[in-house]
């Protein structure tokens, strides 16, 4: 039975490659041909992900690498290719936002504890709680199928030292709000509500879809919690919740003021990189993008509408070593 059960992976895998590579290579192809650009890069992933679910409701492959972070360590992770950010995972394996999981890991050697906020299937959760069993790890993932993945993908590795919770980090004083999932971006939604959904260059207006789409549940309740909740000691923190930055950093207040975190990982949008730069400025931090070796100020764009920042606390003993460790690593 496990022979069956490792061919039907091996298989499953072997279409997913060439569906990939199918679909993004001919799109290049067709691309050179013309002499011109038709956003095969920041599109063709939607449209893989479209293949994918024309032919499969569900497509679970178990994928399996070297933890990025401790190659002594071999990470399996339980992907499906329907979904838009897996296929990512799927594709890049241990080179998935490597610089961030790089520093990341560098830094654990002087906290106590890893947050994950905005944990998806798991991703980071894994590769750090694998790579410091004896580190405390916060996971929190609002969705509950990307939360049943999470548990799935924790449980495939035998972590035991991940605390999990299916909420949504904010600054909110009830107990539950309010989070609108993104139907093309499954790691996607916010507790910001939106007029369209995106993934990549890919716009779905939203009021025509959830026409189009009566089963879809536009928004739902889910539990809220504070990162003062969750963060007693020194912490390394990443941050990853499409748009709601700005409620999760603000529920921190107390955390960032007492200098239990010295370095957060957090993607931004272009419409909330200002505030969040601003926000971390009042609570002690200096900000960085890739090649700029200077703390950003507001009006700093991305070079793509959405992008990772290094945040670090200017009085952390170890702020100089951070920062040269990440451009290096970058």
């Amino acid at each position: 039975m496990k022979t069956i059960g490792w061919l039907g992976n091996f298989l499953k895998i072997l279409l997913g490659h060439s569906v990939i590579w199918f679909v993004y290579y001919a799109w290049r192809i067709i691309e050179k041909i013309m002499g011109r650009t038709f956003g095969a890069v920041t599109k063709s992933h939607y449209y893989i992900m479209m293949t994918f679910r024309f032919m499969f409701k569900s497509l679970l492959v178990t994928i399996k690498y070297r933890n990025p972070v401790n190659p002594e360590f071999n990470i399996k992770l339980r992907v499906d290719l329907c979904q838009n950010n897996q296929q990512w995972y799927f594709r890049l394996k241990g080179k998935y936002e490597l610089e961030c999981m790089e520093l990341i890991a560098s830094v654990m050697a002087s906290a106590e504890m890893f947050a994950d906020i905005g944990a998806n299937i798991g991703v980071f959760t894994v590769t750090i709680a694998q790579a410091f069993p004896t580190k405390k790890i916060i996971a929190v993932e609002p969705l509950k199928e990307n939360f049943m993945s999470l548990n799935r993908n924790i449980a495939l590795n035998s972590i035991c030292n991940v605390e999990k919770h299916n909420a949504v980090v904010s600054n909110s004083r009830n107990e539950k709000i309010k989070f609108y999932p993104n139907p093309i971006h499954d790691g996607g939604g916010s507790a910001i509500k939106r007029a369209f959904y995106r993934t990549g260059d890919v716009y779905l207006d939203a009021s025509q879809y959830q026409e189009n789409n009566a089963s879809f549940s536009p928004e739902i309740e889910i539990d809220s919690i504070k990162i003062d909740d969750i963060v007693n000691s020194k912490c390394v923190v990443k941050i990853d919740v499409e748009g709601a930055e700005v409620l999760v950093l603000e529920s921190g207040r107390s955390a960032f003021r007492q200098g239990l975190v010295d370095l957060i990982v957090v993607e931004v949008l272009d419409d909330t990189i200002d505030r969040v730069i601003q926000i971390l400025d009042e609570f002690g931090f200096d900000c960085f993008t890739q090649c700029v070796t200077t703390p950003i100020k507001c009006g700093t764009r991305l070079s793509r509408y959405i992008g990772n920042i290094i945040c670090l606390r200017r009085d952390a003993l170890n702020y100089r070593f951070m920062k040269e460790l990440y451009f290096t690593l970058s």
